[in-house]
């Protein structure tokens, strides 16, 4: 994608590249890994992704596949740490159901952790908002 973008002329690119960024392919690239269980190459591409410009709505989404992948590594801290941000966007800006569910292994791995005691209750009352809404 990279290469069309600095060599070609955007009318000789395909259709789809014009409203596709780098950072949707590179987001897409990473959970196909992680559907695969390569999950550290998948926490690679997403910490390359989430660098990336993208809209908002996209930015919450791949923190939260980003924090996901932490807590499938075992990196809980990371997990929390990387997903707090994006519970921060679901409250205020961004309404995304695909997001909280991107956030919902976070939820689960973290459970038993004391520290997360504050992010599991946020988490369920976004779970609880988008089920009575």
């Amino acid at each position: 994608m990279e290469r069309a973008e600095q060599f070609e002329p955007i009318g000789d690119c395909p259709a789809w590249l014009r409203f596709v960024t780098p950072q949707e392919v590179r987001g897409h690239e990473a959970r196909g890994c992680a559907d695969v269980g390569k999950h550290r190459a998948a926490l690679a591409l997403f910490e390359v992704a989430v660098t990336e410009h993208a809209s908002p709505g996209n930015t919450a989404n791949t923190w939260a596949w980003a924090a996901s992948g932490r807590a499938r590594v075992g990196d809980l801290d990371g997990a929390l740490e990387g997903g707090t941000p994006v519970l921060e966007q679901l409250e205020s800006a961004v309404t995304s159901p695909r997001t909280l569910t991107a956030l919902r292994p976070v939820r689960q791995a973290v459970r038993k952790l004391p520290a997360a005691s504050e992010f599991c209750a946020r988490f369920d009352a976004l779970e609880a908002e988008k089920v009575t809404t």
